[in-house]
């Protein structure tokens, strides 16, 4: 399965055609053959063969990428623009979620793909390096993914590497300074986190949407970071406000048996069960509570 994650303004076209070698759409690069197209759809030429927009989809989509801009589009998306869907297979599939738990404990990355950090303008970004490896109708036990085809999540570390080892001990249960290096101090708080928290929708989009198993990892990685955040839980009530109702959005879409197929519940409920702890301390807002009830519920 391939995706592909576009935004399209108002009035542009973009023309693709179906490639049968590779079963995949391609964009049109022949300028000439690209223009008729598009005077065609200026000209409405198409609109008796095509369906209509599920309108009644818009709300639920809006809600589950609402933190998703320009800038923050770009920055994620593969060089190629394709997001390949991973070994998730019914042969593989329980092999592969195992790993991923076994994974997070230490902030790795999949068995089919090296990982490396990348200074870019200031920014961790983690990008994959493999090899290329064609598309077949058969999962292979040992999938690879190309650089090209990778979305470059932000690179998580384990720990501030400024960090003494006094810190890095505090850090294994407070992940507040691993936070800090996602999202830079000195932010009006009504923008803080806005990129993390468009990261975490767009991870979530990629593994629910895209069956990726990176993407489902960074949802991972970043569940595990905000919600074990104590120090920034007081501090960033806001923030936390809205994560909470992206994650509720998310939890809404996924059926009460999807975490336990994937070997995730623990994961989940280990999460959960420190972010809840953290909130009902008295220095958490009231309206921090509030929302975190209707999680609970």
């Amino acid at each position: 399965m391939v995706s592909i994650f576009l935004e399209i303004s108002e009035s542009q076209v973009i023309v693709m055609k179906w490639n049968p070698k590779i079963e995949q759409l391609e964009i049109i690069k022949d300028e000439d053959e690209h223009n008729r197209y598009v005077e065609g759809v200026r000209r409405f030429d198409f609109d008796p063969f095509l369906g209509p927009y599920p309108l009644e989809q818009h709300s639920l989509w809006k809600s589950l990428t609402v933190f998703i801009d320009h800038d923050l589009l770009q920055k994620l998306n593969p060089d190629s623009l394709w997001i390949h869907a991973d070994s998730i297979d019914n042969r593989t599939k329980e092999r592969d979620m195992k790993k991923v738990d076994e994974m997070m404990q230490q902030n790795p990355t999949p068995n089919s793909s090296k990982r490396r950090e990348k200074q870019n303008d200031g920014d961790l970004v983690m990008e994959a390096e493999t090899t290329t490896t064609t598309s077949t109708s058969e999962t292979t036990d040992d999938t690879k993914y190309t650089s090209e085809n990778s979305p470059h999540f932000t690179f998580i570390p384990q720990r501030d590497p400024k960090d003494t080892q006094k810190a890095h001990t505090h850090a294994l249960l407070d992940k507040t300074s691993i936070l800090y290096l996602l999202e830079k101090a000195g932010k009006p708080e009504e923008i803080w986190g806005i990129p993390l928290l468009g990261e975490l929708q767009f991870s979530f989009i990629c593994f629910w949407l895209g069956q990726s198993f990176l993407g489902f990892q960074q949802w991972k990685n970043i569940l595990s970071v905000v919600c074990q955040s104590e120090q920034a839980i007081y501090t960033h009530p806001e923030f936390y406000t809205r994560f909470l109702k992206v994650f509720f959005e998310q939890l809404r879409q996924v059926p009460d048996t999807f975490f336990k197929d994937l070997e995730g519940e623990s994961f989940l409920s280990y999460v959960l069960e420190s972010f809840f702890e953290l909130v009902d301390d008295h220095r958490a807002s009231i309206r921090l509570q509030t929302e975190a009830m209707k999680l609970r519920q």
